[in-house]
């Protein structure tokens, strides 16, 4: 009985963040077994886009 109440006065308050970790691991891997390259799509997709190269500046028309 003693043993039941630590489990619920201390496991009880982490139970949700078990349940959100279970599910993310779970939802993790189902993707990734889906798309294997989605994680490295994910990874590139945040860099910034190459900006187009400047044409020669007016500046060196000039000198």
């Amino acid at each position: 009985m003693g043993r039941n109440d630590w489990g619920m006065t201390h496991l009880r308050p982490l139970l949700p963040w078990l349940l959100l970790l279970a599910f993310g691991t779970l939802h993790y891997s189902l993707q990734l077994r889906q798309q294997p390259r989605g994680v490295i799509r994910f990874r590139v997709m945040p860099q910034p886009a190459p900006q187009p190269r400047p044409v020669a500046r007016p500046e060196a028309t000039l000198i």
